[in-house]
């Protein structure tokens, strides 16, 4: 697909899941070349309005699993949903994430408001943690962001306060659940499609409970796309923005351009792979730091 996500099997290299615009899954096996759709309702079709579907799904839509119990697979749509025999079935374990208000009439102009309440809104994000099993951040591109400490029973908003800088339609782009503390999660968000390109770093270190805003040393227009931790250093982030990369040493207090001879370019998301600092750029292929 034009875009989607790729999960790769933590049990078994060979089988491969991937997504694909408005909530297509697929299952492929390298071994015999062959695909199973595994999404877990047909799609509408394009032409359907993304309210009226079963499911709703974005142009890429998150898949990813939990590195945790490496069986579970989370897909998002309105809700989060799991599959643990690849993608046979499928089970919705959360609410609609979104903010949509059921039975909120289509009358009227739209409005970042209430197409919000109308049912537009997708979740975005999902991070299983990697310690606990149970424990599963998810964030909307409405502005949300939601925690469940026991997988999926109880959901719990831990949204930043709107006077951060968060508002409807804030895109929740990316959450990086703490290698080494459960209590800590890292979210960027990108608010462009509001005409604000001021980029947004939340961490937290109580469940969500508070937030700290941590962008020193990126500018507008360099809104966030992604957020990572360093498995190994705990104090290691890494911030994909719209127009390239930056470092930071000391957990988000202080962030530094890593750019060097990157083009400069949208870097959507990236990956620790031992001591290599693989980037995936949009348009501009991929680059490996050692």
């Amino acid at each position: 697909s034009e875009s989607g996500y790729i999960a790769i099997d933590p049990k078994d290299e060979n089988i491969v899941y991937y997504t694909g615009t408005y909530g297509g899954v697929d299952r492929h096996d390298l071994r015999t070349s062959f695909s199973q759709d595994i999404a877990p309702w047909p799609l509408g079709g394009f032409g359907t309005p993304a309210n009226q579907r079963k499911y709703r799904d974005p142009w890429t839509p998150v898949l990813v699993f939990s590195a945790a119990d490496k069986t579970s697979l989370y897909l998002g749509t309105q809700c989060v949903m799991k599959t643990t025999d690849g993608g046979l079935h499928w089970q919705q374990i959360s609410p609609d994430l979104t903010g949509a208000v059921p039975g909120t009439s289509d009358a009227g102009e739209a409005t970042p408001d209430n197409s919000v309440q109308r049912g537009y809104g997708v979740v975005y994000t999902i991070a299983p943690s990697p310690l606990r099993a149970d424990e599963i951040w998810a964030g909307s591109d409405t502005g949300l962001i939601h925690l469940t400490l026991d997988g999926g029973k109880t959901w719990r908003n831990v949204t930043p306060p709107a006077v951060t800088g968060m508002g409807p339609w804030s895109k929740i782009s990316l959450i990086e659940a703490s290698y080494f503390d459960p209590a800590t999660a890292y979210a960027a968000v990108d608010r462009h499609r509001m005409g604000d390109r001021k980029p947004y770093i939340f961490i937290t270190h109580d469940y969500g409970k508070t937030w700290t805003l941590s962008v020193q040393g990126i500018a507008e227009p360099d809104f966030l796309r992604a957020v990572r931790q360093d498995p190994e250093q705990k104090n290691l982030l890494f911030a994909g923005t719209e127009f390239g990369i930056y470092v930071s040493f000391d957990e988000g207090s202080h962030w530094q351009p890593l750019q060097m001879n990157l083009p400069v370019t949208s870097v959507r998301d990236m990956n620790i792979n031992g001591s290599d600092l693989i980037v995936a750029t949009h348009g501009r292929s991929f680059w490996a730091l050692d």
